[in-house]
Formats: structure tokens, sequence, C-alpha cells
């Protein structure tokens, strides 16, 4: 889901940070709920996505982006495609990535 960071903005449509607080509200456990808002407060916004992709499923996350994205920007289809493409990294979904 880093893949990309900030394109959207050229389209008028919410940036990483706006999706990681709603991202986060998916997240089951209160401590994960805290890093990830600390680290969207302390700018580290591509730490902050990609830990959220790595706990969250690819259905909670297609469905945040599709709510965030309406098919009514040109370019809303291609944006949810490339972060989903970007989130089937291994090394991230096995968890062999750390971000603490």
């Amino acid at each position: 889901m880093a893949a990309g960071l900030g394109c959207s903005r050229l389209v008028g449509r919410p940036g990483w940070a706006e999706l990681g607080h709603e991202l986060v509200e998916w997240l089951d456990a209160d401590d994960e709920r805290e890093r990830v808002r600390a680290l969207l407060a302390a700018g580290r916004i591509a730490a902050a996505i990609t830990f959220l992709r790595s706990r969250l499923s690819e259905d909670v996350v297609v469905e945040v982006l599709k709510d965030a994205y309406s098919s009514s920007a040109p370019a809303a289809g291609a944006i949810v495609q490339t972060a989903v493409a970007g989130c089937r990294n291994p090394a991230i979904r096995q968890g062999r990535i750390s971000f603490q």
C-alpha cells in the first residue's frame, strides 16, 4: 500500500494519512491502534500504512479504499488496483518486516 504515497492527492482524494486514520479503526488490539496513531502523528505514514496492511485482511483494505475512492474519480480504479497489488509483498504479509 505504500507504493504511490501521495498520488491520490493529485485527483483530489484522501491521502494515506487520512486512510490510515480510517484503517486503524479496523485493528482489534488497542495497543496496535495506539502504535499506528503514534506513527501517523510522527509523520511516519509509510510505516503506519505498511503495519496496517500486515494486520488487516485484503477485504478490509479494499473496502476502505473503495469507500475513499468512489468511481466518480477518473483515477480511482487505478489507485485501488495499485494499492492492492503493492500489498502482496510476502515479507510484509508474513510479518518479517518490523515497524517498532
